[in-house]
């Protein structure tokens, strides 16, 4: 469904923010397009979109797409660079060295309590 949304918005300028095209997209790539209005319709449904968008507030994440390093529930932005690998491998490296530096210049517990939504489990710094 990912792909089909990129694609619709990308190449076909259709809008993936309304409802009617996430049905079609649904119908032409198989699913079940009643079960899948039913369920876009499910109070549960909504309910897991916006944890997701708080997810992203807390992460505080700018724009799409955004790159990522999580490891046991601690995430890390990286810098992206389309063109350039060895850019993005060197913004993964800096950032696991930088996590290691801080939890070592000021402690567990002070980073825990300083940064507790971007640095919920201390360990992975480790």
């Amino acid at each position: 469904m990912i792909l089909a949304i990129q694609q619709a918005y990308y190449l076909e300028a259709r809008n993936p923010a309304d409802l009617s095209t996430l049905i079609e997209l649904a119908n032409e790539i198989g699913l079940d397009g009643e079960l899948f209005t039913r369920e876009l319709g499910n109070p549960g449904t909504h309910q897991a979109l916006l944890e997701e968008v708080e997810f992203t507030r807390r992460l505080e994440v700018k724009g799409f797409p955004t790159l990522l390093m999580e490891k046991q529930v601690v995430f890390t932005s990286i810098q992206h660079d389309y063109g350039n690998v060895e850019n993005v491998l060197h913004g993964v490296w800096g950032a696991m060295e930088q996590k290691k530096q801080l939890r070592n210049s000021i402690g567990h517990e002070k980073l825990r309590m300083a940064c507790p939504a971007v640095f919920s489990d201390p360990s992975p710094l480790r």
